[in-house]
């Protein structure tokens, strides 16, 4: 069964009229239970029973901390001084990134189209904007979710700019939270249940493959630069002060323009592919927000 979301994004932009934007990132954490039985977790030092279906709203400092799962299992993280919060997940449930359009008219909104994807949920297919991660800790620094589990999306938007015709948000949500809002969109509060299939898949489209990167050139000067990128980025990612972290993000930045400027002429299509395929994975390190260790 497909459920076509662009479909449901035209009605949505019709009603949420653009009339003027600019909300901030949400730089909170939510330690989230979208499960039928409440949970114990501990989180640097702090205890936090979260009922079924709860939200726990976080502030957590800079620095390495533990967290004890409900199975008393330890987890260690750390949270980079640049975070933007995002969602703590201990029972590693499904969760949703959707994206909402919003604009001044039907005409705008082909200015506006976010990359699709077709997922399963709980066996009923859906198409649209989304994606799905199971992951204990989702980083808002990766997402840029505008709005968290537990909040709504707005009917209007404001902005300042009279020559903005529209823009995106993004929004967090739980697997039974994202169900409801698109029963809501439907009008039909039983569709999702009436229409799943037991023990249905639920797609995970965010693979957490956060592999450290390894460098193999043959040109001397572009194995040397991506060294110091490699050496930057471990100094970054043991920092524990956000000098300490802005120190190494200069580096990183300097290391980089470094790593351009030795492949630019550069014309081997092998160790091209190699460079762009190194140059994606190291830079999804620096700019973290939190990360399991």
């Amino acid at each position: 069964m497909l459920l076509k979301v662009k479909g449901l994004l035209s009605v949505f932009a019709m009603v949420c009229l653009f009339s003027s934007c600019g909300l901030g990132d949400n730089e909170k954490f939510y330690l989230t239970n979208p499960t039928d039985k409440s949970i114990d977790v501990e989180i640097a030092d702090q205890k936090y029973t979260v009922e079924p279906n709860g939200i726990v709203e976080l502030n957590i400092s800079e620095g390495t901390h533990t967290m004890v799962l409900p199975d008393k299992e330890t987890v260690k993280f750390k949270v980079f001084t640049n975070s933007k919060g995002g969602i703590i997940n201990p029972t590693k449930s499904p969760h949703v990134i959707f994206t909402m359009i919003y604009v001044v008219d039907d005409k705008a909104a082909s200015s506006f189209m976010p990359p699709t994807n077709k997922v399963l949920i709980d066996g009923i297919e859906y198409e649209g904007p989304i994606r799905i991660t199971d992951a204990m800790f989702i980083d808002n620094n990766v997402y840029r979710c505008t709005y968290s589990v537990g909040e709504a999306f707005p009917e209007v938007l404001t902005t300042g700019d009279q020559n903005s015709k529209g823009n995106m948000k993004s929004k967090f949500f739980t697997k039974n939270e994202f169900v409801d809002f698109f029963n809501n969109a439907l009008g039909d509060a039983n569709y999702h249940e009436a229409n799943k299939i037991a023990g249905g898949e639920t797609t995970i489209t965010e693979k957490q493959s956060l592999v450290f990167p390894v460098a193999n050139f043959e040109n001397k000067e572009l194995q040397e630069n991506a060294n110091k990128l490699i050496a930057t980025v471990k100094g970054y990612m043991d920092a524990e002060t956000g000098s300490e972290q802005e120190k190494f993000q200069k580096q990183y930045h300097d290391n980089m323009m470094a790593l351009v400027n030795s492949h630019k002429d550069y014309t081997n299509a092998v160790e091209s592919q190699k460079y762009n395929d190194f140059v994606a994975q190291i830079g999804s390190f620096v700019g973290l927000g939190i990360v399991e260790l």
